[in-house]
C-alpha cells in the first residue's frame, strides 16, 4: 500500500491546467475558493462559525496561522457533522506536522463525509481506493463511490468511469460505455473536465470506428 501523502496532502481544484495535463492525474474534487454549498455544510450555524474559525487559523486568513488551534475547531465542528471540516482534517492527518501522520485518521474523516452524504469527500474516497493509497487497491469500490460521486454532481467522476469503462479497470471493458460517459464529462461546466472528457470521447470514437470496420 503507498503513501496517502500524494492524495491528501493537497486537495487540489479539479479545475485549471494540472487536472488538465494528465488524463489519470490524481486531482481531488474540492470547493477550494467556490462559495459555501448549503447542502454540503451540515451541522448548523454553530457547526459553520467552528469551521469558519478552523479555515481562518489553519491558512492565516486575518489572523496569525496556527494549525494546533485550527485542528482543534475543526475537530469540534465535525463532531456537529460538518463535512467540509471532515475533508479539511483527513488532509492534515495525511500530511503531519503538528499532528503525527495518521492514515486511519486520515480515511476515517473521508469515510465519515461521504456517509454524510458529501460527493467530494465519495470522490476523494474513489481516487484512494483506485491508487491504493493507504489502502488495499480495490478498483470496483472506487468504481461505485465514482459512480455515487457522479449522482452527487462531481463533474470529474464521469471522466473516471468512462476510464474505468475504456481500461476494464473496475468496470466491464466497455468502449460504448466508456463513450457514454465521456459524452457526460464533455458536456460538464468545468472546462478542464470538459476538454479532458472531449479528448478521450475523439480516442474511442475512433476504436468504435476501427472496431466497426474490422
Amino acid at each position: 500500500m503507498r503513501s496517502l501523502i500524494s492524495v491528501l496532502a493537497v486537495l487540489v481544484a479539479l479545475a485549471g491546467p494540472a487536472a488538465a495535463a494528465v488524463d489519470k492525474a490524481p486531482a481531488l474534487a474540492t470547493r477550494a475558493g467556490a462559495a459555501p454549498d448549503p447542502k454540503q455544510l451540515q451541522g448548523g450555524a454553530e457547526a459553520q462559525s467552528l469551521f469558519d474559525q478552523a479555515s481562518a487559523f489553519h491558512h492565516g486568513d486575518g489572523v496569525t496561522a496556527d494549525l494546533a488551534r485550527a485542528i482543534g475547531l475543526y475537530r469540534k465542528a465535525a463532531a456537529f457533522g460538518h463535512v467540509t471540516a471532515m475533508s479539511s482534517l483527513a488532509q492534515i492527518y495525511g500530511e503531519g506536522g503538528v499532528v503525527p501522520i495518521d492514515y486511519a485518521a486520515a480515511l476515517a474523516q473521508l469515510k465519515a463525509a461521504s456517509d454524510l452524504g458529501d460527493a467530494y469527500a465519495t470522490f476523494n474516497l474513489a481516487v484512494v481506493y483506485y491508487q491504493g493509497e493507504g489502502v488495499s487497491l480495490d478498483q470496483a469500490e472506487a468504481a461505485r463511490l465514482y459512480a455515487l460521486a457522479l449522482e452527487g454532481g462531481v463533474e470529474e467522476a464521469a471522466f473516471r468511469l468512462g476510464r474505468l469503462h475504456e481500461e476494464g479497470e473496475g468496470l466491464p471493458y466497455s468502449l460504448e460505455k466508456a463513450a457514454k460517459y465521456y459524452r457526460v464529462g464533455a458536456a460538464a461546466e468545468s472546462h478542464a473536465v470538459r476538454e479532458r472528457a472531449a479528448k478521450a470521447l475523439a480516442r474511442v470514437t475512433k476504436k468504435l470506428a476501427r472496431r466497426g470496420g474490422d
